[in-house]
């Protein structure tokens, strides 16, 4: 199993994990966050989280990518003449 481990900086301190993956994870909807974060498949040194649990600095986000990424729409390729 493949695992990402995000630290929550100084400057996210006390804020909603939801919000925190957000600005960690730019790349995601705050609702797919939110749904994964709901799945267990984001959890932290705590163990699992609610998306508007707040979360101090140094705390550490763990993330299943084998989990992430199969849940993930697979993308059609496009056959280009």
């Amino acid at each position: 199993v493949d695992f990402m481990r995000l630290v929550v900086p100084e400057s996210l301190q006390g804020q909603r994990v939801d919000k925190i993956l957000a600005v960690l994870l730019p790349q995601y909807s705050r609702s797919q966050l939110t749904q994964w974060l709901k799945a267990g498949f984001i959890t932290s040194n705590h163990g699992l989280l609610k998306p508007k649990e707040h979360l101090l600095k140094d705390s550490l986000l763990d993330l299943n990518i084998s989990q992430i990424e199969a849940s993930l729409p697979i993308q059609k390729a496009i056959a280009q003449d």
